[in-house]
């Protein structure tokens, strides 16, 4: 009894089973060639998830959150008609960050930062120096919004933690600056 390799799971099986005792799938022989082994379906190829899929997907996350972080910004600033000052501003609630005046839970921020590591955006995180590095073809992807958002959400991240000051992002092959935030100037883009 010649063994043949399954065309769906590429497992050794008898030519006279009628399914795969692995994955289930019919055996089908086309007979024997040539040279004596039984034929069979070609094996079909599965390709895995590109990397393009998993970049859009990224990037759709990272421009959400550069919306949603806009969107905050604009409606948390007091209009030009407000009697609004600095003195009557609202203390930060409990287990919330504030960067720019843009207020988000500690919980959304680590979850977001979370989401950005398993996708491959965020490589590896220093806290000497209050640095993320990220992965540079997805960077190079986003819009800008979505960039500032994200830098955004990397300074609440430390300031969530403990940390004070600047906050870069950078290239994790070159360590070249691609983005900073700190408490004067806000967020910038480039090696500024």
């Amino acid at each position: 009894m010649p063994l043949i390799n399954c065309p769906e799971c590429g497992r050794s099986v008898s030519d006279k089973a009628p399914t795969c005792p692995g994955c289930g799938a019919p055996i089908v022989t086309l007979g024997v060639t040539g040279l004596g082994a039984p034929a069979t379906l070609p094996k079909r190829q599965r390709k895995p998830m590109s990397c393009t899929a998993v970049g859009c997907l990224a990037v759709l996350i990272v421009m959400l959150i550069g919306i949603v972080t806009t969107e905050i910004s604009k409606s948390g600033k007091p209009t030009s008609g407000s009697s609004s000052s600095a003195s009557t501003a609202q203390p930060t609630p409990v287990n919330t960050v504030e960067v720019q005046g843009v207020r988000t839970s500690i919980a959304e921020v680590d979850k977001t930062i979370a989401d950005m590591k398993g996708l491959h955006v965020i490589t590896s995180m220093s806290i000497n120096n209050n640095e993320f590095q990220v992965n540079r073809r997805l960077w190079e992807v986003m819009p800008l919004n979505a960039k500032k958002g994200f830098t955004l959400t990397c300074a609440q991240y430390w300031k969530a933690h403990g940390q004070t000051g600047l906050c870069t992002v950078v290239d994790n092959m070159t360590g070249e600056k691609l983005a900073s935030h700190d408490s004067w100037s806000g967020v910038k883009i480039g090696r500024d």
